[in-house]
């Protein structure tokens, strides 16, 4: 009868472990696989674990005339703040790192503000990461949820980090100043004050309990008003006043970009859609009162779809829109605000173009 070899069993099973841990570590660097092997992680935690880029943390290269270009043909006019971010961008490539402090774009609703911190993301070559802090009462979001929740997951950071993967992302934190706080689950801000402090080395969200390297992360912020910043929390903030249109600047911005992209995304470049000078004046006028140009922008794209709906119900569009044909499109019957019945308002607010 042949014997047993009980070594040879040992042996292959060892090289079975073996493989399995390799395969379950595999990407993960030594610190993280020794935090796991001594740890107490649940199958669910690994696996975000295991998302995580660990290893994709190399600083992206700055083109110079790219970023510039990128923020020339990304917004209209705007100089001082092209200038402001042009001298973080070249400073972020001087010292090959992140650098400074984080910037907090402020303005009214609608003057470009998160559309910047994208054209600066663009320009400086990271991925784009938006996490929206309106609402948000308690730390949970940002920190996340450990086990002992019935959904326990990573919070925004790391979910953003996740979905791009990379550690080199521009994170845009929006609307900052409507944070709310709860006693009970922990203040948001007390999460971005660790975040935004200059050593972002060893962020721990809960559910990861990992240490997780934020350095080379670029954040940019958002606000409509400082007013219900704290203190505490502004002292970490560069902060770059974005003022609103004047009606010159409206008109620039809806002939240049708001028309052209719009056209873009909802493919009617072929319709060869014009919109009349009166019309141009009435819509202005219509939304004088708007600081940005939201709603201006969102009333070219409810006409675009008008005209495409009008293009399948009747067969046919008309491309040349006066405001006769804007209000004959829209349904706009005595519509109270226009060149003829509305009385001008001359309030709006000087400053650099932002679009």
């Amino acid at each position: 009868m042949e014997k047993f070899d009980f070594e040879e069993m040992e042996r292959r099973r060892s090289e079975a472990e073996k493989e399995k841990k390799k395969k379950l570590y595999e990407g993960l660097p030594d610190f993280v696989i020794q935090k796991i092997e001594n740890g107490n992680f649940s199958k669910q935690q690994i696996q975000y674990i295991k998302k995580i880029p660990w290893l994709n943390d190399s600083h992206p290269e700055i083109d110079i005339s790219f970023a510039q270009k990128t923020l020339e043909e990304s917004h209209y006019g705007m100089q001082d703040v092209k200038r402001q971010m042009m001298r973080y961008i070249t400073c972020q490539k001087h010292l090959g790192r992140a650098y400074g402090d984080v910037l907090l774009l402020t303005g009214p609703p609608g003057v470009g503000k998160t559309s910047i911190a994208k054209a600066v993301a663009k320009a400086m070559n990271r991925p784009f990461i938006k996490i929206p802090l309106a609402g948000i009462s308690d730390a949970g979001p940002l920190r996340g949820y450990d086990s002992n929740y019935q959904d326990p997951k990573p919070g925004l950071i790391v979910e953003g980090i996740i979905e791009t993967g990379s550690l080199c992302p521009l994170i845009l934190l929006d609307e900052i100043d409507k944070m709310g706080g709860s006693d009970s689950h922990g203040y948001p801000e007390h999460v971005l004050l660790h975040v935004l402090d200059s050593d972002r080395s060893e962020f721990i969200d809960d559910l990861i309990q990992i240490p997780i390297d934020l350095s080379n992360i670029v954040f940019l912020a958002t606000a409509n008003s400082i007013a219900s910043i704290s203190p505490i929390l502004l002292n970490w903030l560069d902060i770059i006043h974005l003022a609103g249109y004047t009606e010159e600047e409206k008109v620039k911005i809806l002939k240049n970009y708001i028309v052209p992209e719009l056209s873009k995304k909802l493919a009617v470049e072929d319709f060869n859609i014009e919109l009349c000078d009166d019309l141009i004046e009435y819509l202005i006028t219509v939304h004088s009162l708007e600081s940005g140009v939201r709603s201006l922008e969102r009333s070219i794209k409810v006409l675009f779809e008008s005209i495409i709906m009008e293009k399948y119900i009747n067969g046919n569009f008309v491309s040349k829109i006066t405001v006769a044909e804007y209000k004959r499109i829209m349904k706009v019957e005595n519509a109270s605000k226009s060149k003829y019945s509305l009385k001008r308002h001359q309030s709006i607010k000087k400053g650099p173009y932002n679009y």
